[in-house]
């Protein structure tokens, strides 16, 4: 799996949070949480820059960690500590890999992939269709469940978030084949200033093809 679990979709083994053969977690059915996802969908469209630390564990337990930057809508960017090749930037259309080792770049429309509910401009998680579940659970945090059941994308992502204060922690993505994968957020910062520079990435190679 590479890149575990910062987008949702087959090729990067990055799909929407666990195997459909394990069962979802038992979901509170959509009506009783219109609350919940406003509150969410409130909170995110209100980010306009962030950065901190992310850690990810893979499904056999690697872990890798970095720092990321976000610039709402559209951009955010993910900078792998060493020995990790990789780099993987949303320019607002694309989500890029970057990999030094391989000397490839990889392309995929940012609608593909979860990262689409954090950087959506007019976020409404009520009216989002991929939304299954929304529960709070104790003492202070509140998930959501979104899955994706046709396509290349198919699988689940649970996205939590403290209620008090309000704030993103973690993401858990499960892929089509049940490969699970965790992403915690840490030192986080809000409204700091970000180089425009940070989101763009600039590359010759065939955007559908991997290697030069």
């Amino acid at each position: 799996m590479i890149a575990g679990g910062l987008l949702a979709f087959s090729p990067l083994g990055l799909s929407l949070a666990r195997a459909q053969e394990q069962g979802p977690t038992e979901p509170t059915p959509l009506t009783q949480n219109t609350e919940i996802l406003k509150k969410i969908s409130s909170y995110i469209n209100g980010i306009g820059t962030m950065q901190g630390r992310f850690t990810q564990i893979g499904p056999s337990g690697q872990l890798d960690q970095g720092i990321f930057r976000m610039r709402r809508p559209g951009r955010i960017r993910f900078d792998y500590d060493a020995p990790s090749p990789l780099v993987i930037v949303a320019d607002g259309t694309w989500v890029i890999l970057q990999d030094s080792r391989l000397e490839t770049v990889d392309r995929y429309p940012l609608k593909a992939t979860p990262l689409k509910f954090l950087l959506s401009k007019n976020l409404d998680l009520a009216d989002e269709k991929r939304i299954v579940a929304a529960d709070r659970l104790p003492p202070n945090e509140m998930v959501v469940l979104a899955r994706e059941e046709d396509g290349d994308a198919q699988g689940e992502i649970e996205m939590y978030f403290s209620e008090s204060p309000m704030g993103l922690s973690h993401w858990i993505i499960t892929d089509a084949q049940g490969l699970q994968t965790t992403v915690m957020l840490s030192d986080i910062e809000r409204d700091v200033k970000l180089n425009p520079a940070l989101f763009r990435v600039k590359d010759k190679i065939n955007p559908f093809k991997k290697g030069p």
